[in-house]
């Protein structure tokens, strides 16, 4: 049977599936999948050290310092805001797989609680003490987005338009970090010129590291999660001529979608 939704009208209802149904079980699932990853807390980020030296008229002494990023936490506070499909053509007959292209965005979230822990000394040859280095790395605001691609299948009927959302592929997804605030503690006396050279240089292997584990995680968890509640049965009403369709969705198969919610 051919439908008389118009393809406005059935994106829509798709969005309005993606927001009610699709959304909010990601959300609930996410979290948990998160920290299963042994995302939430990363035990290890990043090591590296740095080499400078100060000069002290007679004698000019190199000052060594190592450091660990570890503890990375926050990551699973973070929840999908968005999902809607950008580009959409209607399926029409009985069987057909139709392609959605679709995007995806998350909430800002700060990550906190990650220790830099480490030591400083000079080269040999100096009867200079060692120091501890230790502080923190703060990061406000990170914010990820992600383009998708949704396989919908269709199964027309007699009063209703079937359809079922059978997959969902992330293609790219990227991450960007607002502000990263460092501290760090113990680099004092013989020791301060090394001080900028550690902020910038965690500052900087920071971003680089936390960007590239984010992405690569959470495409792999969010497509886990989304893998999981696949297939999801959608219906729309078929619009008569003497009613008007309200562009909504008029029912859900949210106890198929709660059974499967419940195996995870």
């Amino acid at each position: 049977m051919s439908h008389l939704l118009t393809n406005l009208q059935f994106t829509e209802g798709l969005n309005l599936a993606f927001e009610k149904v699709l959304l909010p079980n990601i959300n609930n699932l996410l979290s948990n999948i998160i920290v299963n990853s042994k995302l939430d807390p990363i035990l290890v980020l990043a090591e590296d050290k740095v080499s400078t030296s100060i000069n002290f008229g007679l004698v000019e002494p190199n000052l060594n310092a190592t450091y660990k990023l570890s503890n990375v936490k926050g990551l699973s506070k973070i929840k999908l805001t968005e999902l809607q499909i950008l580009e959409c053509k209607m399926c029409e007959v009985q069987n057909d797989i139709c392609i959605l292209k679709c995007k995806g965005g998350m909430n800002k979230i700060d990550i906190s609680s990650v220790e830099i822990k480490g030591n400083a000394n000079t080269k040999v040859g100096l009867n200079l003490p060692e120091a501890s280095l230790s502080g923190k790395v703060e990061s406000l605001g990170i914010t990820s987005n992600f383009l998708a691609t949704a396989k919908l299948k269709t199964i027309t009927g007699f009063l209703f338009n079937s359809y079922e959302i059978t997959e969902v592929t992330i293609d790219s997804i990227n991450c960007d970090f607002k502000n990263v605030n460092v501290y760090v503690d113990g680099l004092v006396g013989i020791f301060n010129p090394l001080v900028n050279w550690i902020l910038t240089l965690i500052e900087n292997v920071f971003k680089k590291s936390l960007t590239s584990v984010i992405c690569f995680a959470f495409k792999n968890d969010i497509q886990k999660t989304i893998s999981s509640l696949l297939p999801i049965p959608i219906e729309f009403q078929i619009p008569t001529i003497n009613s008007a369709y309200n562009g909504a969705l008029s029912a859900y198969h949210l106890i198929n979608l709660a059974r499967t919610v419940e195996k995870i």
